[in-house]
């Protein structure tokens, strides 16, 4: 029972009947007030059957694989089993409402909600008419003692209902983890309620907690609950009960019309970015921030889209197909995702099925954008986009946009641009993913300032990616950039997917790391299913790095260390500017722990020669990617320059200029014709100069400050090398 905090602990009696009335109530603070209804009638019940290990159960109780609400009463029975077989169920339930008001006066008079959204726990509500005999019920004064719990003012139970899809759980899922260690309570079933269909049981339930949080996607427009029920009079009843909501948007989707004049969390893009806004405006509401003034409404949000889409010469169509998802999004020539769409990939040993796939979901993605935004469909698929680019999971021939040879899929030599494009009017153009990822970066990422760039993706298996001069390097056959497959151990006996033993993927990739963990736990616990291999997700992985689990760092470690090797290598060949580990599970161990776990890698690198890794004083970056999901800015990069009749190469100096707003772009060249003089930093807010203004040149890479000293300390900036090149081309462009 440890963690769980008695405040009356010397008025209950040591046994079994204490640990259970300790054990109920850490659950019902942890499952609101429909569950106390539940709890309570459970025990009157004396229904205790599908018993369960004590330590099963005390695991559940300190917050390790807690249990979905449509699980809470079969819970209840387990905990109920441990009291002494036998006795009358009737006087336990006295005994347990007695024991339980000594214990917890406060939480003893707090009401229930019910499902019809009165107060109150009514008494046929616990009157048993299915398990125990006709005309059995529970004794008057424990009715008498449900009913004064139920008599008083509501209080939260929770800080927090998060409302989601159950399609979109890995987001919520993410979301609860940075509340909960923000100190937010959380209330989490899975997604679980939404589906259900439960929906007076889901609004009580929201209606026992501080804030609701919408999640915003597709599914979660398509669900039952957001078209038919989160009406204006369910909303006002939600608010009436003192619960503040804000919307959290997932994906650009049909809009509950009462949600719309809402401030929003913006997760479109980044989830980093979204998280920073929900905590902002939930800060707010509790008066724990500077006043400040209201973020962009939902309806602002649709608004913008409509603008951007109307106004946007030309749109791509950005399509991330992976082995178990697909991401597509429309976006802007300079990659800004305006409308993106999630889908189960489907029709994996097919190749016309795939293809029917493909064209199903990018068809859907356009009629929603047409949808949202009340443009004419025509006029989106004929005049707006002007072409598609797949990343695609496995090896490709580029230039005639042919998948040579995917193991995710099953298909070989199949000319997915050509077939594609003809079912929809305009060039395709397909290529492998960690390319376009390692692209992605080089352009609008973490790489963007550079001009030779590896990329290491590190995933199921291990992919990568290699610019070399800002123009992607394919090889004789499209085939260059196999990382994983790079022989680091000769001695090694662990084969690989390739048919060889020692490569790259076969000893550090995330699926390399799972094998291992779960080897190691499953010596000392072979029946505890949460080291099964199924059970080892990049998102376990993260958390129980993160949470200091010994073995999870050692293996992880272990794993680095051989990333560094790698990296050796790669250093010594190709001497790049920079290399960045990228891929869903470095991706959640960098926002858990930030790049630590990267410091074997460095350390490896150090034994590099100093003319390799080191450049006046300078090291070669060893960084964490920064995009999202840097496969679809590679994608729309590919389909930009492709349908424009040129390869892919990373047009630095142009992109950047056009990231510049005017007065961006005039200080940038004011600074420029200024030189070799310094530019002071201004600290009044309405010069051009000012810090804030300048700030964003200093992150673009265009200007530093002189000694490298911060804008606080700073007094002069001057220019960089691609500062200079960026402002002689914002001079020859306006020319």
């Amino acid at each position: 029972m440890a963690g769980i905090q008695l405040p009356n602990e010397d008025k209950l009696p040591p046994g079994r009947l204490r640990d259970l009335v300790v054990a109920l109530h850490a659950l019902y603070r942890g499952a609101g007030r429909p569950g106390l209804r539940k709890i309570a009638s459970a025990i009157a019940t004396g229904d205790y059957r599908d018993t369960v290990s004590h330590e099963k159960v005390s695991a559940m109780l300190n917050g390790e694989g807690l249990p979905r609400w449509s699980k809470l009463e079969a819970v209840v029975r387990q905990l109920a089993a441990w009291h002494v077989p036998g006795r009358d169920p009737d006087s336990e339930a006295a005994r347990f409402l007695a024991m339980w008001e000594a214990a917890y006066p406060a939480d003893a008079h707090t009401s229930s909600i019910t499902e019809n959204g009165s107060q109150g726990v009514p008494a046929s509500s616990l009157t048993n008419t299915q398990n125990n005999e006709p005309g059995d019920q529970i004794e008057p004064h424990v009715t008498e003692s449900l009913r004064e719990m139920s008599s008083n003012q509501i209080a939260f139970d929770h800080d927090l209902f998060l409302l989601h899809a159950s399609l979109e759980i890995d987001v919520a899922q993410r979301i609860r983890m940075e509340l909960e260690s923000a100190g937010y309570r959380v209330w989490w079933d899975d997604g679980q309620l939404i589906n259900s269909g439960a929906v007076g049981e889901l609004t009580n339930t929201i209606r026992a907690c501080r804030y609701l949080v919408v999640l915003l996607s597709t599914a979660f427009a398509k669900s039952p609950y957001s078209h038919e029920y989160l009406t204006r009079e369910v909303v006002s009843a939600i608010e009436n009960a003192g619960v503040s909501i804000v919307p959290a948007l997932y994906e650009m989707s049909p809009i509950p019309p009462e949600l719309e004049p809402r401030e929003f969390a913006d997760f479109r893009t980044s989830p980093n970015t979204g998280l920073g806004q929900l905590l902002t405006i939930l800060r707010s509401i509790e008066g724990k921030v500077p006043k400040r003034f209201l973020g962009p409404t939902l309806h602002d949000a649709v608004s913008k889209l409509i603008a951007m889409v109307a106004d946007a010469p030309e749109l791509y169509v950005a399509v991330d197909l992976g082995g178990t998802k697909a991401y597509i999004s429309v976006m802007t020539r300079e990659a800004e995702r305006l409308f993106d769409r999630k889908f189960t990939t489907k029709n994996h040993g097919d190749a016309s099925a795939l293809l029917g796939f493909l064209l199903t979901s990018i068809e859907e993605a356009i009629d929603g954008l047409h949808k949202m935004t009340g443009i004419d469909l025509r006029e989106i698929k004929e005049q707006k986009i002007t072409a598609y680019g797949i990343a695609f999971a496995g090896p490709t021939d580029a230039v005639p946009g042919v998948v040579r040879d995917a193991s995710n899929f099953h298909i070989k030599d199949f000319p997915l641009a050509d077939r594609l494009g003809g079912h929809l009017g305009k060039p395709v153009f397909v290529e492998n993913d960690a390319n376009l990822g390692v692209l992605g970066e080089a352009w609008k990422g973490v790489a963007r300032r550079h001009r030779s760039v590896v990329g290491i993706v590190v995933g199921t298996g291990i992919g990568g990616g290699i610019v070399v001069n800002r123009q992607l390097w394919r090889g004789s056959n499209s085939a260059a950039g196999e990382i994983g497959h790079i022989l680091i151990d000769p001695n090694s006996s662990v084969k690989c997917g390739c048919g060889q033993k020692g490569c790259f993927e076969a000893l550090a990739s995330r699926k390399a790391i799972a094998e291992e963990l779960s080897r190691r736990k499953r010596r000392s616990d072979p029946d505890d299913v949460r080291w099964e291999l199924r059970t080892l997700g990049s998102a376990e992985l993260a958390d129980y790095y993160a949470d200091g689990d010994r073995d999870a760092i050692d293996v992880v470690t272990e794993a680095a260390k051989w990333w560094g090797k790698a990296v050796r290598s790669l250093l010594n060949v190709l001497n790049p500017d920079i290399v960045f580990f990228g891929g869903g599970f470095v991706r959640q161990l960098g926002d858990k722990v930030g790049d630590t776990f990267l410091q074997p890698v460095k350390e490896e690198a150090e034994k590099c020669m100093n003319s390799i890794y080191e450049l006046e004083g300078k090291r070669v970056p060893i960084v964490l990617g920064e995009l999202e999901n840097p496969m679809l800015v590679g994608a729309c990069l590919l389909a930009l320059r492709r349908s424009r009749g040129s390869d892919v190469t990373v047009d630095i100096i142009g992109s950047t200029r056009n990231m510049l707003s005017g007065d961006e772009a005039n200080a940038l060249r004011s600074i420029y014709n200024y030189e070799p003089r310094q530019t002071r930093i201004a600290r009044d807010p309405v010069s051009v100069f000012h810090e804030d203004r300048l700030r964003r040149l200093r992150n673009l890479g265009l200007i530093e400050t002189v000694d490298s000293l911060s804008f606080k300390r700073a007094e002069f900036v001057k220019i960089t090398t691609l500062g200079r090149a960026v402002a002689e081309d914002i001079a020859a462009y306006q020319e």
